[in-house]
């Protein structure tokens, strides 16, 4: 293994620990608090099917986002992550995205918004939840306004249809589309393609 095989299996490995201690904190808690949560009620198709159609809608909203001046430090965080996961391989794009979708889903809407839910109104607790996502996603104040308002997108279909894999699949379709269409197609984005990605 060379020392760029070895930093980049590290970075692979640091990212994908995040989400994976979210998933373990947040099934614990979900297990200790016996905070009520559902996975599909509606069914599995029903859950695959609008989880990806949510994927690719945000996608391509946050795309167009990045073509108007007021998204221009939308842009530069884009430039500013795309090291991140510059040189993933398709198949560890998945796995991180999936297990970002899974962890972060499992704590943010399964976990925290259900269980704030049984202390305040259910919009308050799907505002809070995503403002605690969006700070974990601080990166700046536009970043941090893009991901509270994809937490609030994310809260309100959960509290909705009940549906956990459904945001789970749509918050992983949208990551895996986002990264691979960052490292490949960057100028989609706003940004130039130097084609070492």
């Amino acid at each position: 293994m060379t020392p760029h095989q070895a930093e980049h299996s590290f970075s692979f490995t640091a990212m994908v620990s995040a989400p994976g201690a979210a998933l373990l904190v947040g099934g614990v808690l979900i297990y200790v608090t016996g905070t009520p949560w559902q996975l599909a009620p509606a069914g599995v198709a029903h859950a695959i099917f609008w989880g990806l159609f949510g994927g690719v809608l945000v996608y391509m909203g946050v795309s167009i986002l990045t073509r108007f001046r007021i998204a221009d430090s939308l842009v530069d965080i884009v430039k500013y992550l795309r090291p991140l996961f510059k040189g993933l391989s398709f198949w560890q794009t998945v796995i991180l995205a999936s297990m970002a979708g899974i962890g972060e889903e499992v704590f943010f809407r399964g976990f925290l918004q259900t269980w704030l839910a049984g202390y305040m109104s259910v919009e308050l607790a799907i505002a809070t939840a995503a403002v605690v996502f969006g700070l974990m996603h601080f990166v700046s104040l536009s970043y941090f306004l893009l991901t509270t308002l994809l937490g609030m997108a994310f809260g309100f279909t959960y509290s909705l249809t009940g549906s956990l894999l459904l945001i789970i699949i749509w918050h992983g379709s949208y990551d895996i589309i986002a990264i691979w269409m960052l490292n490949h197609y960057p100028e989609l984005l706003g940004i130039e393609n130097d084609n070492t990605g």
